[in-house]
């Protein structure tokens, strides 16, 4: 099933619930396309990376890139790389540095940027 969903490309979106959790797909998901050789960039926004990294091998931590949202959304921990519009102006402008490999782009919650 994860290979057939990620043959498609595009947008894949998982929805949870308290009864039905998704981010053990998503993580199966993220896991699955940095194995395929993809940079997986992440951006998270409910729970810490240490947290997110859990369960995850080194090959696959290897490739990914954690955007931490959740203690620093806007990035004010790192000086001169504040992001005054928001995490969403962030994705697009890292959209345009990457290079033209195969990249992945999860968003680990994204209830609190809709508010």
């Amino acid at each position: 099933m994860l290979d057939s969903l990620l043959a498609i490309g595009g947008l894949v979106l998982l929805r949870d619930s308290v009864e039905w959790e998704g981010r053990s797909l998503l993580k199966a998901l993220i896991k699955k396309s940095a194995l395929r050789g993809e940079q997986v960039h992440v951006l998270g926004c409910e729970v810490s990376e240490e947290e997110f990294r859990e369960g995850f091998d080194s090959d696959v931590n290897s490739r990914l890139v954690y955007h931490d949202l959740f203690r620093d959304p806007l990035n004010w921990s790192k000086p001169g790389e504040a992001v005054p519009e928001g995490p969403l102006k962030a994705l697009r402008s890292m959209c345009k540095r990457t290079d033209h490999g195969s990249v992945t782009i999860a968003l680990d919650s994204l209830s609190w940027l809709l508010c």
